[in-house]
């Protein structure tokens, strides 16, 4: 039976990067899900200071536009997500997420399915005392 961190790994080395950055943040997210530290954010907003993220991006059909937020903790123009909880995987928590903060059900595009399109390391822009890394 795998283990949350070896299905998390799996899913993070299955993304094809884009470019040379993003094969350097999914080698920093492999070497962190692969080491013994704390996945999931324990104490809002920062602890532990590196924590997994899942967002989504609805898509409007009739107008082809998407919607981004302004996450006012974080102080970046986001899609729309959240911090995994115990035991998710990224499109169980896009689920959970979609329904909490737009009320509405997630319908995955059947051309992109529900796995994971990039992956990427950032980080927020609080004061230095409450920055952390997603």
């Amino acid at each position: 039976m795998s283990t949350d961190r070896e299905k998390i790994a799996r899913v993070v080395a299955s993304i094809e990067p884009a470019d040379a950055l993003e094969v350097e943040h999914q080698g920093a997210v492999l070497d962190w899900v692969n080491s013994d530290a704390e996945l999931y954010r324990l104490v809002p907003p920062d602890l532990p200071p590196m924590h997994l993220v899942s967002y989504f991006v609805p898509f409007h059909d009739t107008t082809a536009s998407l919607l981004l937020t302004e996450h006012r903790k974080s102080g970046l123009i986001l899609p729309p997500g959240g911090h995994r909880e115990v035991g998710e995987m990224p499109w169980q928590t896009v689920q959970r997420e979609c329904v909490e903060e737009l009320g509405i059900s997630a319908a995955a595009l059947p051309w992109l399915g529900t796995e994971p399109l990039f992956v990427t390391v950032t980080e927020t822009q609080g004061t230095a005392v409450r920055q952390h890394t997603e």
